[in-house]
């Protein structure tokens, strides 16, 4: 029983730590593009404008 809880325990640690980076990640991309100048674009492998 005490396997399960600790299971589920680091599970949720997982969680918390994978949604972390992402707001980390998020909030970086954010910096990053509110830096640029304003004729910045981006483009994808398949030539369409993602930002």
């Amino acid at each position: 029983m005490n396997t399960d809880i600790h299971v589920v325990n680091d599970s949720g640690r997982l969680r918390s730590n994978a949604t972390q980076a992402l707001q980390d990640s998020g909030l970086l991309l954010s910096d990053i593009i509110d830096f640029l100048p304003d004729a910045t674009l981006a483009i994808d492998k398949d030539k369409r404008v993602i930002i």
